[in-house]
């Protein structure tokens, strides 16, 4: 899962959580200067996630 959030200090936090159901998951949090740049990120990674669904000929669900 991908989300952006605003930090304390004005700037904008990317967070990525992935894992197995029934565990705890991992949690990977990137901080950018500028929201243009973290949804930036953003966008790279979902295209990326959504090519690789599509390459196991899965369709994408965006909740």
């Amino acid at each position: 899962m991908l989300s952006t959030k605003p930090t304390l200090f004005g700037e904008m936090s990317l967070i990525r959580n992935w894992g197995r159901i029934g565990t705890t998951g991992k949690t990977m949090v990137q901080t950018f200067d500028g929201s243009a740049e973290a949804i930036e990120v953003f966008a790279r990674l979902e295209r990326q996630a959504e090519a690789r669904l599509r390459c196991r000929g899965r369709k994408t669900v965006i909740v």
